[in-house]
């Protein structure tokens, strides 16, 4: 009884270890890579990437003056332990845009 219960179970995991490999394998750097990669192409170039480094300047620059000083610095670092104490202590989502 035991034998035929160990193949049994033994013949249930062989279709499951082939499928598994048969599956792609998940791309390196998953969700933040796909905001980065605007045109989809499964890789980051150096225009996709100083893009995204530009809107983030630009979210963090609260009063638009081409520069983040220490006031701006100490705002958003106040909002983002305001929203991390209100969403009990998570990363928060973009720096909002004045």
């Amino acid at each position: 009884m035991f034998k035929t219960l160990t193949m049994g179970l033994a013949a249930l995991a062989l279709p499951t270890a082939a499928l598994a490999q048969d599956a792609a394998p998940p791309k390196p750097g998953g969700r933040a890579m796909m905001r980065v990669d605007t045109n989809g192409d499964g890789a980051v170039s150096r225009d996709e990437f100083l893009a995204r480094a530009a809107k983030r300047f630009e979210r963090f620059d609260l009063n638009r003056d081409g520069k983040i000083d220490q006031t701006e610095r100490t705002q958003l670092r106040e909002r983002m332990r305001a929203w991390r104490g209100a969403h009990g202590g998570h990363t928060p989502p973009a720096a909002p845009r004045s």
